[in-house]
């Protein structure tokens, strides 16, 4: 992600905003993804805890 991010801060800098709506949803489907890990890991330590 952070390889996207910079070719997307870069392609800002640049002006050159071609690519960059494409760019910006690869990066939101990647956070998506990692909020879902968390959230799904945050769930089992609360399970465990309950337990």
């Amino acid at each position: 992600m952070p390889d996207l991010a910079g070719q997307l801060q870069n392609q800002a800098h640049d002006n050159q905003l071609e690519g960059a709506a494409e760019l910006l949803a690869e990066i939101e489907n990647i956070i998506q993804e990692v909020k879902a890990y968390m959230e799904n890991e945050l769930n089992i330590k609360i399970q465990n805890t309950g337990n």
